[in-house]
């Protein structure tokens, strides 16, 4: 057997915190906790906000000369507020998700789920299966239009563990099609090194209960032709049954060599055929098909024609003409981005600048820019404070005084007074729309889906609105566009969640109603971004987010024009890719008459590592939850975990239960050849061609994609040389 899951970690040894002083512990956990309220206020706390006037300022919530602690770098912390997850009783708590974030400076925790329940998969007692229809004595498995799924209802997709990589894709050509696997080993200290793919033959996206396996005790073959480089000697064929895939492991039929006329691969397609004969195997109830390749080294191979049989050496020659999962049709596709606070401002003042990116953007084809406004609005006190945090642009702050910052207000939304450079922004509208480029501002933070907040975004919408009317077409907004994720709220993966988003909700509603009111003949748009699992259930197949029955992305596709879908992969193909991850979106979408942006990625981003502990676990790290009253401390540590921490707090620890590494390459093309985006972003939006809503890619953002080409620029020029 072997285990070809990316849930093969290695271990981690660590060393425990020594027990400090009590005087140093309170001050630095009082620091922490400034922080922590800092953004519960900012974030949507436990604070109900009824009006603006209850709202706190950053200089409210400051701590004098805290006296640093040296906490060991195998220990990370982080500090939450109970009321953010609805917490009553700290001995309650059995199931905490979070990840460890693998930044440049250091791993940092955040908190993603906390419960009082450990969640379970139910699995039935008898699985499901089923004998597929057959032509003569064979099945043969296809590939559905968008080619993504089997006509099993099976996915497929690549396998490995960083720093490894893998990747598959279907491709196709006037004679054929096949599955393109390449592969990247580099051995860690133990010389392991694994990648592979796997083909399922069932549908995992489903609950258990509603899987259907395949039934292929009639069959006595399995047939595929294989082609590859000479450096590809080390593949191993393994299939798996319902039982074998619950464990996520697989049994070996054996070595890929072994099976090849030749005894090695070449250019040339070969036929493989290989028994189906193991009895570790329930081949009632098969699931998968897995390919592992280890060692170390790169290398590439491919497979097609995929059939299970009854007889060796049938007939099984296609008929006719191979039918393409491709479309064929190509339009042209429309390129928006997001432009952030610092390259607006940029642009603001340096009108050289602005025509150099204004340039840029027309030679890559770019027909829209999300443009975020730079605004400050009048807190409680009377002070002005920036609507972005400190900590994103620590270099970057505004005076009240600035003369580009004029201040406005409106009759709708009295309370709330704003500054912005409206003044400036007419001449610079008027640049992008005499260059054929379309402008919507841009605004949102996470908060801003909460109620307390939902004014202060108002306000700026109607201004913006007012600022329309007084301008001409060519120097308006086209409309406005809200990048607010309530997901990042503290506490949103708790009981909280629905009401977030119903109040999200209600938010999207009360920008219509203003837009409508304000001219119902104009067509400035309103647009939101999404990420793409709004509509997907969790790996419990709980739904992750849902509204009066409705998935999220459903609700708010009622609800705005358009709608960009975060869709932060790098392969197009695969159950994990550009094409499964949207296809949902734009069904419903078209059903609306709603236009759809495939959202991609471009800028640095850190490798995550997932963690799940519980009260089950049985795992090599540990996490310690501390009850400090009006906070609580969550400590991880990487050390054995039956080893206890010294803490005068009550405290609860539960054990690692499962893990998963998640590598920024999975996520943003960043580091990637230009060639590679270029590639999985074409085949994403040609097999999706036929849904006419899909307008094109809007990339993230402006700065990293101008930083991304030109780094590309400079590496090619290298290689010529």
């Amino acid at each position: 057997m072997i285990k070809f899951s990316i849930l093969n970690w290695p271990g981690f040894q660590g060393i425990t915190l020594k027990r400090v002083g009590f005087v140093l512990i309170t001050l630095l956990f009082l620091g922490f906790f400034c922080l922590a309220l800092n953004s519960a206020v900012r974030g949507g706390g436990s604070d109900p906000f009824q009006e603006r006037g209850n709202l706190e300022t950053e200089n409210d919530l400051q701590l004098t000369n805290p006296k640093p602690i040296k906490v060991p770098n195998r220990l990370l912390m982080k500090v939450i507020s109970p009321q953010d997850w609805d917490l009553k009783a700290l001995e309650a708590i059995s199931y905490v998700r979070l990840t460890i974030i693998h930044d440049q400076n250091g791993d940092r925790l955040e908190v993603n789920e906390i419960r009082d329940s450990v969640p379970q998969v139910v699995y039935p007692d008898r699985p499901r299966s089923r004998i597929p229809d057959l032509k003569g004595k064979a099945f043969f498995l296809k590939w559905d239009p968008l080619g993504i799924k089997n006509n099993l209802d099976g996915y497929y997709a690549p396998f490995f563990k960083r720093p490894n990589w893998a990747q598959v894709s279907l491709k196709t050509n006037h004679e054929e099609t096949y599955l393109d696997f390449s592969f990247r080993l580099r051995p860690d200290s133990a010389g392991r090194g694994y990648a592979g793919f796997w083909i399922h033959f069932f549908n995992y996206k489903l609950p258990p209960s509603e899987r259907i396996y395949l039934n292929a005790s009639p069959f006595k073959y399995l047939r595929f032709y294989a082609r590859g480089g000479d450096d590809v000697s080390r593949v191993k064929i393994a299939v798996a049954d319902a039982e074998w895939e619950i464990k996520e492991d697989a049994v070996v039929l054996g070595d890929l060599l072994s099976f090849l006329p030749t005894g090695r691969l070449s250019s040339q397609w070969q036929e493989v055929w290989i028994p189906l004969s193991s009895s570790q195997v329930n081949w009632q109830q098969l699931a998968s098909l897995v390919f592992l390749v280890e060692g170390h080294g790169k290398g590439e191979m491919a497979i097609k024609d995929i059939a299970l049989t009854k007889e060796k050496k049938i007939d099984l020659r296609p008929k006719g003409r191979p039918k393409t999962p491709f479309f064929p049709s190509i339009k042209k596709w429309k390129k928006a981005t997001w432009a952030w606070h610092r390259q607006v401002l940029e642009w603001l003042g340096d009108e050289q600048k602005l025509q150099e990116d204004i340039d840029f953007m027309q030679e890559q084809g770019f027909t829209d820019v999300f443009l975020q406004i730079p605004y400050l609005y009048q807190d409680q006190n009377g002070l002005w404070q920036l609507t972005w945090p400190e900590e994103y642009y620590p270099q970057l702050t505004i005076e009240p005084d600035d003369p580009l910052f004029r201040p406005d207000k409106n009759d709708r939304f009295p309370n709330w007074r704003l500054r912005w450079p409206k003044n400036n922004f007419a001449p610079l509208l008027a640049r992008f729309n005499r260059a054929g480029i379309k402008v919507k501002a841009l605004v949102g933070r996470p908060e801003h889906a909460l109620s307390p907040w939902h004014g202060l975004n108002l306000s700026l919408l109607a201004v913006i609105l007012t600022y329309n009317q007084n301008h001409p077409f060519p120097e308006q907004f086209k409309g406005i566009h809200y990048d607010i994720e309530p997901y990042l709220i503290p506490g949103f993966f708790s009981s909280r969640k629905q009401a977030i988003l119903e109040q999200y909700k209600d938010f999207l509603l009360e920008n219509k109603k203003i837009i409508q009111d304000s001219n119902p003949q104009s067509e400035f748009c309103l647009g939101v971004d999404i990420p793409f699992w709004y509509d997907n259930q969790d790996k419990y197949f709980q739904p992750i987010a849902e509204v009066e029955d409705q998935t999220f992305d459903r609700t708010i596709i009622d609800l705005v024009d358009e709608v960009v879908v975060m869709d932060y992969r790098t392969v197009a193909d695969g159950a994990d890719g550009l094409i499964e991850h949207i296809k949902n979106e734009l069904e419903y979408a078209a059903k609306r008459e709603k236009p759809i942006w495939l959202g991609v990625e471009t800028g640095p981003l850190p490798d995550e590592t997932l963690y799940e502990f519980s009260v089950f676990g049985k795992g090599k790290s540990a996490i310690w939850v501390e009850d400090q009253g009006e906070k609580w401390v969550i400590f991880w540590e990487k050390k054995d975990p039956s080893l206890a921490r010294e803490s005068t707090f009550p405290q609860v620890k539960l054990i690692e239960w499962k893990q998963e590494d998640v590598p920024a390459a999975k996520i943003t093309f960043f580091g990637s050849p230009f060639r590679i985006f270029r590639q999985e972003i074409d085949l994403a939006l040609h097999r999706l061609a036929s849904f006419s809503n899909l307008v094109g890619v809007a990339i993230h953002s402006f700065s990293s994609y101008k930083k991304y080409i030109h780094q590309n620029l400079k590496d090619e020029g290298r290689r010529r040389r």
